[in-house]
């Protein structure tokens, strides 16, 4: 479940409290609250790190030639966000450029504004979210 602008309640992980959306998220049996840039990371092989799109069933997809597993944070990219299936360990997109916080709003007169790829985390993280709630319902 994701919360608008509680910024009383920091992220568990990075403690910022200052992030405008907050996700209730299982975490080693309870349920912790986290920004959406932390949930992205925390579910890095849930989603393709390149068009955000959560993958419908992460532990199927070792096996599938349509995505790429990256060397170091293990996130899966699909081969045609990627361009070219690479022959060398891949690195995603992240892990090369290290871009924190994920979810930057622009300033438009005054107030913020959401482009089309920082729709696209937040309704990744929105995804993962209610995903894995309902997987801990069960």
């Amino acid at each position: 479940m994701s919360t608008p602008g509680n910024n009383d309640i920091a992220c568990h992980m990075c403690g910022d409290n200052s992030r405008w959306f907050k996700h209730n998220v299982p975490y080693f049996g309870t349920i912790k609250t986290f920004c959406t840039d932390c949930v992205i990371h925390l579910h890095a092989n849930s989603l393709c790190r390149i068009c955000f799109s959560v993958h419908e069933n992460p532990d199927n997809l070792i096996t599938s030639k349509i995505v790429v597993s990256c060397l170091r944070c293990y996130s899966s990219s699909h081969v045609s966000c990627i361009g070219s299936h690479p022959n060398a360990p891949y690195l995603c997109v992240m892990c090369l450029n290290q871009k924190w916080p994920l979810l930057v709003l622009g300033d438009s007169n005054g107030g913020k504004v959401v482009d089309n790829v920082a729709s696209s985390i937040f309704l990744a993280a929105c995804k993962i979210s209610a995903n894995s709630i309902k997987k801990a319902a069960i």
